[in-house]
């Protein structure tokens, strides 16, 4: 779609100075923030700003894209209720895909105009191809508008331009030169009665975070803009949608092979380690090993891995294979064993993680491969009914894994695992308190070190849990009182905190 495709209108102009907004608190909030109340209420804006603008350019909303808009609420609300040390750093990413995917969704964009096998493809078109592609749609919507109405010689837009972001910079060098000056500039500014003038949220990263607004705000509007003006007449048949048919290149028998040898080679696997996989299920210790720790601990992590690598050679075998012809009954029974393999490592590998729990207790560490074996196991098992039945594997797991990542950012896991094991070994089924689990939960900890410092009658463990875990969360939560980075499960546990001061034998603020 070239320039002349679109028609300007005053709404296109309001959303296209909007992305100016969004795009700094993007990227003061987000990117540079990643915590807190902050993220909640730009994801709230975001949404609202998008919502209004495609009322306005009549896209109506499918039930799919609430869905969506559902997920990426889930995502950004767990930023207000939870520090979620666990996914700290995977949160932020989640939350800049669905926005994006959720667009996409909204203004039909995709392949299909739905999710699809086509996801990956989608999400890769709409992060980067869409926008990158159209970053001068938002100048040319500003420019085309203002001389529309101003109905003055195009230098006029240009000088307008000029001045915004010369006004930038002064906002920015402003600081700079009250500090430098030695008197004369300040007596300037208070004749005019502009001085004093504070502006309290401009930091050491304000300047940078200036200056990638105007990116991120082109990209914001191009995604939004280009998806509404194409909408169900986005190209399907473009050249990133035919790649993947382009990747059909290795012959059936290759595939075949490979599948017969991988699955012989499970199966002996398998039966050569039967003894241990019944004493897993069985949760006692097999002949020849000394310990729990040793057997629950080894294996786990390997066996995940190993479910991943079997669920990576399944989609290349359905996307690099020519052609099964007659010989597709083979094809669909091969895989189907690769799958009931695959299934049996997951439940293997739970078995393990249950007997590891019940003697050491939960970690967070432990938590997290759980639930993406449990996602694997769903795919796997679509897999399986894919063979006989016509459904999207694809589809499957993309609304499987954004159910698993919403209970993941919502359920506060970090502070399930430490009252799991404050209960456990309070109730003397656990022999001793881990206080890393703790240091693990960041402040979601607190609540369990509270109950395990005031029930304990460990001297050693009381003393670590007040002089180095509680006085570290007590200062954490000083920093966070008040900005934008607070969330509700830290004003919930400062008011803890306060109540249980004395008894703790913390200083006082």
């Amino acid at each position: 779609m070239s320039k002349h495709d679109f028609r300007w209108d005053r709404f296109d102009f309001l959303m296209a100075l909007s992305c100016f907004i969004l795009g700094f608190l993007y990227i003061r909030i987000v990117f540079f923030g990643q915590q807190g109340l902050g993220v909640t209420l730009f994801a709230l804006f975001f949404i609202g700003a998008v919502l209004a603008y495609a009322r306005i350019k009549n896209v109506k909303a499918s039930n799919e894209s609430w869905f969506w808009s559902g997920v990426l609420l889930v995502i950004a609300a767990s930023f207000a209720l939870w520090q979620g040390n666990s996914v700290s750093g995977l949160r932020p990413l989640l939350l800049l895909v669905s926005a994006i995917y959720w667009v996409l969704i909204l203004t039909r964009t995709t392949h299909s105009g739905t999710t699809s096998d086509y996801l990956p493809v989608d999400i890769l078109r709409g992060m980067l191809i869409l926008p990158f592609s159209h970053l001068h749609i938002q100048y040319n919507c500003l420019r085309s508008f203002l001389k529309g109405r101003v109905k003055l010689r195009s230098n006029v837009f240009y000088a307008v331009l000029g001045a915004f972001i010369a006004s930038i910079f002064i906002i920015v060098a402003w600081p700079f030169l009250i500090a430098a000056d030695t008197g004369g500039f300040q007596d300037l500014l208070r004749e005019l009665n502009i001085y004093p003038l504070y502006i309290p949220f401009i930091d050491n990263q304000f300047v940078l975070q200036i200056i990638l607004m105007f990116p991120t705000a082109a990209y914001m509007f191009a995604l939004l803009a280009k998806g509404v003006y194409s909408g169900a007449e986005a190209d399907r048949e473009g050249s990133i949608y035919r790649f993947p048919e382009k990747l059909r290149v290795i012959p059936a028998v290759t595939v075949y092979t490979a599948l017969i040898i991988l699955n012989i080679f499970y199966v002996v696997f398998f039966i050569t380690q039967a003894p241990y996989y019944v004493a897993a299920f069985r949760g006692v210790i097999p002949e020849g090993w000394e310990s729990y720790a040793e057997f629950a601990r080894r294996g786990f992590f390997e066996l995940v891995a190993i479910s991943v690598l079997n669920s990576i050679f399944v989609a290349f075998s359905h996307l690099f294979i020519t052609g099964t012809g007659k010989n597709a009954g083979h094809f669909k029974f091969l895989i189907i064993i690769l799958s009931l393999c695959s299934v049996f490592i997951a439940a293997t590998a739970a078995a393990r993680l249950i007997l590891y729990v019940d003697r050491f207790g939960l970690t967070i560490m432990r938590v997290l491969p759980s639930v993406f074996m449990v996602f694997l196991t769903i795919v796997f098992i679509g897999v399986m009914v894919k063979q006989f039945k016509r459904i999207s594997v694809m589809r499957l797991a993309a609304f499987t894994g954004a159910l698993l990542i919403c209970l993941l950012f919502i359920a506060n896991i970090e502070g399930i695992v430490a009252e799991y094991n404050a209960d456990r070994y309070l109730e003397g089924t656990l022999e001793e308190f881990d206080t890393s689990v703790l240091w693990d939960a960041g402040v979601a900890g607190i609540p369990a070190s509270i109950r395990v410092f005031k029930e304990s009658d460990d001297p050693l463990l009381r003393s670590e849990i007040r002089d180095n875990y509680l006085k570290w969360a007590d200062i954490a939560l000083r920093e966070t009182d008040g900005t934008i980075k607070d969330t509700l499960q830290h004003m919930s546990v400062r008011r803890m905190i306060e109540e249980h001061r004395e008894l703790l034998g913390l200083a006082a603020e």
